[in-house]
């Protein structure tokens, strides 16, 4: 069964493969977080995890939504490999200052790209 990495929010409670699989996601959104582009090699050599698991894992976090191709990396000889990065539409997080004349309000993609950003 395919849980989303959201689904602890809705009360699902994982164990076994699915929780490993559920923290494995998590550490994958990380890591594109940190680094906004990775490949799948890279992924495995970070997270220390085989080419096939972050392939899998990458697969169910594309159709989520949360994650999408980038494109291809272009150094290197051979085969050129698929860059993931986030998907900064999948979900916003919104900050609001509130002071005792002004509101402060931003917007931020899931890439931590600002959306909005206004004073009042």
């Amino acid at each position: 069964m395919n849980y989303s990495v959201f689904g602890h929010l809705n009360g699902i409670e994982l164990s076994g493969i699915a929780f490993k699989e559920h923290v494995h996601k998590k550490k994958i959104i990380a890591q594109l977080s940190a680094n906004k582009e990775s490949t799948i090699p890279e992924l495995a050599d970070l997270l220390n995890i085989s080419i096939p698991k972050v392939n899998e894992l990458m697969v169910g976090l594309v159709e989520e939504g949360l994650v999408r191709e980038a494109g291809q990396k272009t150094e290197g000889v051979g085969r050129k490999a698929t860059s993931y990065s986030l998907n900064q539409s999948s979900c916003y997080f919104l900050g609001v200052e509130i002071k005792k004349y002004k509101i402060n309000i931003g917007l931020m993609g899931f890439d931590k790209t600002i959306r909005l950003w206004r004073k009042s």
